[in-house]
């Protein structure tokens, strides 16, 4: 059985020091009417690279705590859109880390990422769940990162997401930067916020369920 580590206080810390962006900022990145391919666009013409550093920074400090302990094997990015993020990830841990995967429904951006990236990482679409069967992991440790992914998700579909990196074989880090206007110690049910499609889960809740 993995270990799955995660404390309640780091995604506290997260979500306490998280930098608040406008409601229409929001909209651009994900609007009813703008899914798939058309909303990677988007979101790579409202940030750059540096930008995008910037906002995950909490996640790239955890990122080197990990990495600076724990022999990783593999590094897995949910959600990974246009593969910026994983890409600089491998440039900087690519001396540590054995391998780097992309995981993303989008199955046109796969393709692209593919084709736009060398063969350090690997690009994969579907669901982490049906795809993690299918690779190796020498029972190394696995480090997962998530970056605006779960907020798009369902609570059943990250219990499931939690519950299937639970099972697998080796020692697993889960590190992700997502919003929640919940209370986490009075609301236990995700809920949408706002008027698109995105929710506000008790991260907290599922990941101690979880590990219990």
């Amino acid at each position: 059985m993995s270990e799955l580590i995660l404390s309640a206080k780091t995604v506290l810390q997260m979500q306490k020091t998280e930098k608040q962006r406008s409601d229409e900022s929001i909209a651009i990145w994900k609007s009813p009417s703008s899914v798939g391919s058309d909303w990677f666009r988007e979101e790579s013409a409202v940030l750059s690279l540096e930008e995008l550093l910037v906002e995950r920074y909490l996640m790239i400090n955890m990122i080197d705590a990990v990495i600076d302990k724990e022999d990783i094997g593999t590094l897995i990015e949910i959600g990974v859109g246009d593969g910026r993020f994983l890409d600089f990830l491998c440039d900087k841990y690519n001396e540590k880390v054995e391998q780097f995967i992309g995981f993303d429904l989008n199955e046109q951006k796969m393709i692209e990422n593919s084709n736009r990236y060398d063969n350090r990482i690997s690009f994969h679409d579907g669901f982490f769940q049906d795809g993690i069967v299918n690779i190796d992991l020498n029972n190394n440790s696995l480090l997962v990162v998530v970056s605006k992914t779960l907020t798009l998700m369902t609570q059943s579909e990250i219990i499931s997401l939690l519950k299937c990196m639970k099972k697998l074989n080796s020692k697993t880090y889960f590190i992700f930067y997502e919003k929640s206007d919940m209370d986490m110690d009075l609301e236990v049910d995700s809920r949408l916020r706002g008027c698109i499609y995105f929710y506000s889960h008790n991260y907290v809740k599922m990941i101690t369920d979880c590990q219990g």
